[in-house]
């Protein structure tokens, strides 16, 4: 869908340039911010280099490990279907720590992984729950049947991708890259609203999935 609106700005940005007679600026708008979006991302490289570098050391240290078993009890919490130890478990706590430090770029592939893992043990328990409902004598079988079918989201699934996508991040090393590459005076200076913003957004992030967790029960 967002392919699509993109396809539907560009178009209609073309459009409208042309219809006002601005198609000298429209191309030269065009060659200008593609100049301009390769020297931002050959000036991003050092710093995802190193963010991404820290994490793969961190993760060969054991630190990653490490931090699975203490956040095994708010993984547990925010994910009752995960097992501690897990290697669902593994990777949604390497989603977060590259979350909280700002690299959504190091966190993708964990987060991949992540739901990967999450898609297969739902699919795991949706054929346990199908067999017990096919050999039950249950009246409602065909509309029980229906909300454990493969392809159905879990609550886990769910609440992975509510807080995945909430801007969750302690330290937004992406914007504080963007604002020393355009001469901002004070790069760092918007940590600590950022923090702010974090923890606002996850308390709801987690306060609107349990809710429709209560809701919808697996």
């Amino acid at each position: 869908m967002i392919n699509y609106i993109w396809e539907l700005m560009i178009i209609a940005g073309v459009v409208a340039g042309f219809i006002t007679g601005c198609e000298a600026g429209l191309v030269s708008g065009l060659l200008d911010a593609s100049s301009e979006a390769v020297e931002l991302i050959i000036s991003m490289l050092g710093i995802m280099g190193l963010w991404s570098g820290l994490m793969k050391v961190a993760e060969k240290a054991g630190i990653i490990d490490r931090l699975t078993m203490l956040m095994t009890r708010p993984i547990i919490y925010l994910y009752p279907g995960v097992k501690p130890g897990s290697v669902a478990a593994k990777h949604l706590t390497t989603n977060l720590v590259a979350n909280f430090l700002g690299l959504g770029y190091a966190a993708t592939p964990s987060g991949i992984l992540a739901m990967k893992e999450l898609v297969r043990q739902r699919e795991e328990y949706c054929d346990i729950k199908t067999k017990e409902i096919i050999m039950s004598d249950l009246p409602d079988k065909a509309k029980r049947l229906k909300k454990y079918e493969k392809g159905t989201p879990g609550n886990d699934m769910c609440t992975f991708l509510i807080i995945h996508i909430c801007s969750m991040q302690l330290i937004p090393v992406n914007l504080i890259a963007y604002r020393n590459k355009y001469g901002s005076i004070s790069p760092g200076a918007v940590v600590g609203y950022g923090m702010v913003v974090t923890v606002i957004c996850v308390l709801v992030a987690i306060l609107y999935s349990k809710v429709c967790a209560a809701i919808f029960k697996d």
